[in-house]
């Protein structure tokens, strides 16, 4: 009963991770004019008996690349085949986690921190530095020193996305960010 509500909640995890990907992908794009920046949209203030303070947008404050969006999302829907050496390798980190853990933290480093989430079957890597390509590239070369290809990390998939904080450090810059690791 207990690996039952375990697994429950590792679903549930999983489920919520992805719909949070997919919720913030969906509110950058619907926002975007024809020439790729965010519309300024109306607000009409109406009387209200009380005093409220108006709610502040929950849009991500970056531009995500639709073209890389989307492959990112068939990699996920299709999962295609990884090698049997790029597979034993991914195991192997798998395994470094607690015994009592099917999801985890698998890497982490001031710039960016690497978890595994078991539902979704991806390795989700959080940008922590406004350095975008420090970051992306150390997430890679760990993979790769950890055996895996190329073809490898971009079939696991791995995922980055910028925390919060970063991503409102660079808002003001314009930055259309691509959610693949490099060479994906």
């Amino acid at each position: 009963m207990k690996i039952i509500k375990e697994n429950s909640l590792i679903i549930l995890f999983g489920v919520i991770i992805v719909t949070i990907i997919f919720v913030i992908v969906f509110m950058t794009f619907s926002s975007l004019n024809d020439n790729g920046r965010i519309e300024e949209q109306e607000r009409t203030i109406t009387p209200s008996p009380t005093a409220t303070t108006p709610a502040s947008p929950t849009s991500s404050p970056l531009f995500y690349n639709q073209e890389a969006t989307d492959r990112m999302f068939k990699v996920i829907e299709n999962r295609p085949a990884i090698s049997t050496d790029d597979n034993t390798i991914k195991q192997t980190i798998i395994a470094r986690l607690p015994s009592t853990e099917t999801s985890g933290i698998v890497y982490t480093s001031e710039a960016v921190q690497i978890e595994y989430v078991q539902p979704a079957n991806a390795m989700i890597a959080e940008i922590r530095i406004i350095n975008i390509t420090q970051a992306k590239e150390e997430a890679t070369k760990w993979f790769l020193a950890q055996g895996m290809t190329q073809d490898g990390i971009c079939k696991l998939p791995l995922v980055f996305y910028i925390n919060w904080e970063v991503s409102k450090q660079l808002e003001s810059l314009d930055i259309v960010f691509n959610p693949l690791a490099p060479g994906c």
